[in-house]
């Protein structure tokens, strides 16, 4: 699992529900017009544990974590609910359905509350949340060249 499919995954079900344009957070060039949705990913690699080898190969399960902003141009309950929906949408089972069919699970929003900032002339209200992500992965590393071998040994 490549983390663009996981970004994939999350614009098409955060359109899906709300019809919001979705944009890397922190990119140059214009700014989408209100409402939108902003992604940050800020932890990509979370290992849930060690890992499985068996017959050449690697196998395991591995946790993302995504902040999703809601942008709004100064209506902060505008952001609030956006977000809110958003959030409580995760959990449902069509959303788990729509995760599950994609490789990913859902595994838990953490940190929502209000993530306003300041403009040069006006406020633009930002409510959000990180949303955690699992997926599993199988790497094959059984290739000749992907092994040391010693061929012979000379003692004296």
């Amino acid at each position: 699992m490549e983390h663009v499919d996981i970004i994939n995954a999350l614009i098409k079900l955060i359109d899906n529900k709300t019809g919001l344009l979705v944009v890397p957070s922190g990119t140059t060039g214009n700014k989408p017009d209100y409402p939108y949705v902003s992604y940050t990913i800020t932890s990509p690699y979370l290992a849930v544990h060690r890992g499985v080898e068996q017959e050449g190969v690697f196998s395991e399960q591995w946790e993302c974590v995504v902040s999703l902003l809601f942008h709004v141009d100064n209506d902060a309950l505008e952001a609030l609910s956006l977000s809110k929906t958003m959030a409580q949408h995760f959990k449902t089972e069509p959303a788990r359905q729509f995760l599950n069919d994609r490789g990913l699970v859902w595994v838990s929003n953490d940190g929502f509350g209000n993530r306003d900032t300041f403009l040069t002339v006006s406020m633009e209200r930002r409510h959000g949340f990180d949303v955690r992500l699992r997926t599993h992965e199988s790497i094959r590393h059984t290739e000749e060249e992907d092994l040391e071998t010693i061929n012979q040994i000379e003692i004296n």
